[in-house]
């Protein structure tokens, strides 16, 4: 938990000063405190659960793989469905171009979009994807599946639909502690080398890296156009005493000129003052 949200939470604070990050530095600091001092207390317990749940070790390796199965199946299949009710998926907007408002629009839709009995599948996708995948990921390693790369590139990639920069780690980061503990450097290396490859592939589409130029000259147009919505004589904008300008203001005529951006007509409008 630290070694993801800590250092964003200390670039928002101390470079800055944002009062959000100010306020998650604290529940930081009250998570890691809690967790200090209540993990005696909870580590004892979850070995008096192991000692009374032992028999689970004598249940076949074959009822484990059908249960691992059942779960990622589960993850595809709400995945699937979110996928299918959200107006688009944010991976794919940002794959075909999608400007860096398109793709923020479609994060804000993808997952946060469901409503009602349906953000139960929200919880879903995120007890799933970073929790139980992650350690279903290791167990296929520490097992030598021969499926393991094929679902290391599958639960990877179903993690990267929404385009949330921490999915990663969060599929990666217990299986680099996996080998960093079997002090297996050079598959370390490498799980660590496509984590940060990832990340910085998430951070490119996700600052619109990837979207196309906008057409030549919209811009020009559109800064025509609002230039042209309002046009001040310049005798109103004249420097003096108030009733000067306002003597000047009344003695003419103001021409108002409405823009249409799409014909780029102008259309004058006369008002007396």
């Amino acid at each position: 938990m630290l070694l993801i949200y800590l250092p964003a939470a200390c670039v928002g604070q101390f470079l800055f000063s944002n009062e959000v990050s100010r306020d998650f530095l604290i529940l930081l600091f009250l998570f890691t405190a809690t967790y200090w001092f209540s993990f005696p207390y909870f580590s004892r317990l979850y070995l008096i659960l192991v000692r009374q749940v032992a028999v689970l070790r004598q249940v076949p390796t074959s009822c484990w793989s059908m249960l691992a199965g059942a779960c990622l199946l589960i993850y595809a299949l709400v995945l699937a469905y979110v996928s299918w009710r959200a107006p688009s998926v944010p991976l794919l907007v940002a794959l075909k171009g999608g400007s860096l408002m398109d793709i923020a629009h479609s994060r804000s839709q993808y997952l946060a979009g469901l409503k009602g009995y349906e953000s139960v599948l929200r919880y879903a996708v995120f007890i799933l994807g970073r929790s139980i995948l992650p350690l279903i990921l290791v167990a296929a390693f520490m097992a030598r599946a021969r499926s393991r790369h094929a679902l290391l590139g599958f639960v990877l990639v179903l993690s990267l639909l929404s385009m949330e920069k921490a999915a990663p780690i969060f599929v990666l980061l217990p299986l680099a502690l996996h080998f960093a503990f079997a002090k297996h450097w050079k598959t370390l290396a490498a799980v660590l080398l496509l984590l940060a490859s990832s990340i910085m592939l998430m951070t490119f589409l996700a600052m619109g890296g990837n979207s196309t130029a906008a057409a030549p000259g919209a811009a020009t147009q559109a800064s025509h156009g609002e230039d042209a919505q309002m046009m001040v004589p310049p005798a109103c904008l004249s420097i003096g005493p108030w009733r000067h300008r306002r003597a000047q203001c009344s003695s003419i005529t103001c021409m108002c000129y409405t823009a249409t951006v799409n014909t780029g007509s102008m259309q004058p409008r006369s008002r007396a003052n």
